[in-house]
């Protein structure tokens, strides 16, 4: 049976939390809550070996989080894809909106093609 510890409640809302916006406070409270325990330990000498694994398990777990939310906050999402583009990859369209640069010219090709079908078409 696993331990319930106080801190674990603000550390599993960090970890389930799905919303950017939300997850820099939760990633605070979940950290706040494991310091207030860490600072408890100098009184109870400090916890039991199961529990000083399960922070130093939450601890690296926060600092993966907090590695991808600022990976995706430098990034760009393209306007055809709707993907993550990485700043370093990201390109511009001619509305200097961002995309993927193989996005933009499939998207090109298919409105030239599409030019050239209506052209060719009777009536036209």
């Amino acid at each position: 049976m696993k331990a319930d510890y106080g801190w674990n409640e603000p550390y599993r809302a960090a970890i389930l939390e799905t919303d950017d916006a939300k997850l820099p406070h939760r990633l605070k409270a979940a950290k706040a809550a494991i310091d207030v325990r860490l600072h408890q330990w100098q009184s109870d000498h400090g916890g039991t070996p199961e529990e000083r694994q399960a922070i130093s398990d939450a601890l690296a777990g926060l600092m993966g989080l907090r590695r991808e939310l600022e990976a995706r906050s430098q990034s760009a999402v393209c306007r055809i894809c709707k993907r993550p583009i990485p700043l370093e990859d990201c390109k511009l369209d001619e509305n200097g909106k961002a995309v993927h640069e193989s996005c933009y010219v499939e998207a090109v090709l298919r409105l030239v093609a599409n030019r050239s079908k209506a052209e060719q078409e009777p009536g036209a």
